[in-house]
């Protein structure tokens, strides 16, 4: 069986053909995902206002310098928060507050420094009827708001603090202005918030507590005022923020995902790991901000550490080929009319051919086929492209268990035809769900659990029945060993169900977390463990175990169907990867890759070891 370079006679070359014609119409949307990528590579580096200024004053240095310094270094760009006029009255001399009896309003004397700001502020938020401005001598103002006491007032937002936003601007730096959600806000409150920050220089907004600004009634007046004003929205990545997911569906174009640490995590790394993790968020996720934190709160020269930090990070996005530069949306992605329903059209014969090469049942295997195209044709009305996805990512893999049983060729050959065939699902996904709000995590693929699960279980009782005896075999006793064993197995698939999926609540464990970033500095890119540890070894012992199968050794056939098994955790993992559609096509198909490369390594020694241990007398 092993004995030629590449016999398909156990596949029909019609197979072949459409699976052949499945990945030319993929290559269109890919190909366009792929430009729209590369073309927008830069990565903007910014930081705190606030924790700028406190770490120039530890080194006696002005803002004005520090940013300079910091600028140096590559930062882009600082992030400013809004002020309410609660924070203006603890340090600002100049505001004399009275609430008026019987709920008649509240009266504020303010300077002149101080007035017009407050005024612009309580009209925002309370409208030009409520508020009533009369100017006093010196410039000074007499503000009433008729019919509020002083407790509503305090959280009014008096926009970006104009002291910082002018220095920042006059720095060369763009603003990403930082805003809450006050209670009580209108679609007008937040359209003259986003103006007023508009005109104080503002280029990014970035949300701040629990919701974003207008969350509800108001992101339409919202997203209306970005694109009036050309401003980006930044999404903090790993947060989760009321009304974020509607503004990255409704207006992917003007979104860019934002990443960032606490210090209290940064506090448990070395710098070349706090390095690594914000140039992997530019690079593997899309992040085209990273909003740097010190690593520490006290050193000998703050700021300047905090610079060589911002240098490190940009040296290691510049040599990982992505760039320091200005944020910008992705570009649109080029497709084909009716994609879906054209890539579930092409794989119909071979979802055929894999439901009658496993279920012998023609019945069955039409009925699988009809509801693939169902599935297909669904799509022309705009919708449910998300389960033709599906339809297409469970396919393959069980397709590509099909092809490990007839292909006959030598096994590195038939190794990598089965995963090809498995990349073809996740090649499907990737080209059918281009739209850009995939890009910022906007819109997911909800097919994860599923499509990495799915095939595992359907491969996994099809070699048990073929191979291990099936459901008669349960009824023998069962050794210790296979107890063992079952329980093992059980527990693994369990937290691969736990672990998987674009929210997995499962904690990574500081040993896997160290072996990661040991990965990470060996290789371009790090391949997932569950493939290259466990998928695709046992791929490579399958292969050999099957053909000692078909040899005449039968004896095999239990350790074939649990190895079968354990395989196809690589299997699915290949279209699982694709699915992670933040992450760059480059990147996903070079960790496909590397995983195959290193699993295929290991799975051959692995499978030196079990082939003596398998011949008779063990060795």
């Amino acid at each position: 069986m092993d004995g030629g370079i590449m016999k398909s006679q156990g596949i029909p070359f019609w197979v072949w053909v459409c699976l052949a014609g499945v990945v030319a119409f993929t290559f269109v949307p890919l190909s366009s995902r792929f430009r729209a990528e590369q073309s927008n590579r830069a990565v903007e580096l910014s930081a705190e206002i606030d924790a700028i200024e406190q770490l120039a004053a530890g080194q006696q240095l002005s803002l004005v310098e520090a940013l300079d310094r910091l600028k140096r270094s590559g930062l882009g760009a600082v992030v400013v928060s809004e002020e309410t006029l609660d924070d203006v009255a603890k340090y600002s001399g100049d505001l004399r507050i009275e609430s008026l009896p019987e709920g008649a309003g509240t009266r504020i004397l303010a300077s002149q420094g101080i007035a017009d700001r407050l005024a612009k502020g309580l009209q925002v938020r309370f409208g030009n009827a409520r508020v009533q401005v009369a100017p006093l001598p010196d410039g000074a103002a007499e503000i009433m708001v008729v019919g509020y006491h002083y407790a509503t007032l305090r959280g009014v937002s008096l926009g970006l603090p104009p002291q910082w936003t002018s220095v920042i601007r006059s720095s060369g730096l763009r603003v990403i202005g930082r805003m809450s959600n006050p209670l009580g806000a209108n679609p007008d409150s937040v359209r003259g918030s986003i103006e007023w920050a508009s005109g104080q220089g503002m280029a990014v907004f970035l949300p701040q507590g629990e919701q974003v600004l207008g969350r509800r009634e108001g992101l339409d007046a919202l997203i209306e005022s970005f694109r009036s004003k050309g401003l980006l929205y930044a999404s903090p990545e790993f947060v989760k923020i009321g009304g974020d997911s509607t503004v990255l569906r409704e207006a992917p174009e003007i979104a860019v995902s934002l990443h960032s640490a606490q210090t209290a995590e940064l506090d448990r790394m070395a710098s070349s790991e706090i390095v690594e993790r914000y140039v992997r968020a530019g690079r593997e996720r899309n992040c085209r901000i990273l909003l740097l934190r010190p690593a520490t709160y006290s050193s000998e020269a703050p700021l300047e550490d905090f610079a060589k930090l911002a240098g490190g990070i940009r040296d290691g996005l510049i040599r990982s080929g992505a760039g320091v530069g200005p944020a910008r949306p992705f570009a649109p992605v080029q497709t084909l009319p009716f994609l879906p329903a054209l890539l579930c059209l092409l794989s119909a014969p071979v979802a055929f051919f894999a439901a009658l090469a496993i279920t012998a049942n023609r019945s069955i295997a039409s009925l699988l086929t009809v509801l693939l195209l169902i599935s297909g044709a669904a799509t022309l009305t705009g919708a449910f492209v998300s389960y033709a996805a599906l339809a297409l990512a469970v396919l393959f893999p069980v397709a590509a268990f099909v092809v490990c049983e007839r292909l006959e060729a030598v096994l590195p050959v038939r190794f990598l035809a089965v995963s090809g065939v498995s990349l073809i699902g996740g090649l499907c996904v990737a080209a059918v769900l281009t739209s850009p709000e995939y890009f910022v995590r906007g819109a997911v693929f909800s097919g994860v659990k599923l499509s990495l699960l799915g095939p595992i279980a359907l491969v996994g009782a099809a070699a048990f029945v073929r191979y291990a005896g099936g459901w008669p075999s349960l009824k023998q006793p069962a050794t210790w060993l296979q107890l063992s064993l079952g329980l093992l197995v059980l527990a693994a698939f369990g937290m691969l169900a736990i672990r998987t999926g674009n929210d997995n609540p499962a904690a990574v464990s500081d040993l896997e977390l160290r072996f990661r970033a040991m990965l990470d500095a060996l290789l371009y890119v790090r391949p997932r463990t569950k493939e290259f540890l466990i998928g695709h070894p046992m791929l490579v012992v399958s292969l050999g175990l099957m053909a000692l199968h078909r040899s005449g050794n039968r004896k095999v056939g239990g350790w074939l169907a649990l190895a079968l098994a354990l395989a196809w955790i690589g299997q699915t993992g290949i279209v699982n990867t694709l699915c992670h559609l933040h992450t760059p096509l480059s990147i996903g198909l070079t960790r496909v890759a590397v995983g195959l490369m290193t699993g295929g390594i290991l799975g051959g020694a692995l499978w030196l070891v079990a082939r003596r241990a398998l011949r008779p007398g063990g060795a």
